[in-house]
């Protein structure tokens, strides 16, 4: 078992014997070989074609993660957590202690946080109805800000000053599950990317809009080339 590790069966009715059988069914279905290509960055969702990289998130800084022969370790322990208000509170005190990344909150839905969590936050993502909600904890907040307003775009402030304002692009709104994660997603990434607060509002704003223009949460999320053509 690896370090730092621990099962606890106090409460299960296993046996060495029900051990040895469980090891020899992942065995015998290839899980070791699975778990080797998990983490040498091979395409093992098949769903969507592409590396499950998650676990890069939880590794150590240092270890060394490679997809499609790249190195992607220093880009996600650099880059930046972005955390939805979905998950539990513990999980998003402990994203707002990562080092060298930019911790962003999406604040879906509104919910109290500890007042050094906020603190820590470089990034806060609020709708009008989520922004009325945390008015109180927000009240003299020096990082960034971002406000959506649905089909009137979408707003980022400073230390309270607004400094970019974007205007989305015109779409045939079919299903708006999902923009509102597109919308999170595209702005800190385009902070990560070093863009201009202005156009990586801008790209953030667009990105929404795309979203809504297919059924599905995943099936909407436009890519970086749907959002430079919409933009020019």
């Amino acid at each position: 078992m690896p370090r730092g590790s621990l099962l606890d069966y106090s409460k299960n009715l296993v046996t060495d014997e029900t051990l040895a059988l469980l090891v020899a069914l992942a065995e015998s279905r290839g899980l070791p070989e699975r778990i080797r290509s998990l983490f040498a960055g091979e395409r093992i969702n098949f769903s969507e074609d592409r590396p499950a990289l998650h676990v890069a998130l939880r590794a150590p800084a240092g270890m060394a993660m490679e997809a499609g022969g790249a190195a992607v370790s220093g880009e996600v322990h650099g880059g930046a957590v972005l955390c939805q208000l979905e998950v539990g509170i513990d999980a998003v005190v402990a994203s707002s202690r990562l080092e060298s990344v930019l911790f962003c909150v999406n604040a879906a839905p509104a919910r109290s946080l500890p007042s050094d969590v906020w603190a820590r936050a470089g990034l806060v993502i609020v709708n009008e109805v989520e922004h009325a909600q945390l008015r109180p904890e927000l009240e003299g907040f020096g990082g960034l800000l971002a406000t959506t307003h649905g089909a009137d775009g979408a707003c980022l402030f400073e230390a309270g000053q607004e400094i970019a304002r974007a205007a989305p692009p015109h779409v045939a709104v079919v299903d708006t599950t999902g923009a509102g994660d597109a919308f999170a997603a595209a702005l800190a990434g385009g902070l990560v990317e070093g863009r201009s607060h202005a156009t990586a509002l801008a790209r953030a704003t667009a990105a929404g809009s795309l979203a809504t223009t297919k059924c599905g949460a995943q099936a909407g999320l436009p890519t970086a080339e749907q959002i430079d053509k919409v933009l020019t």
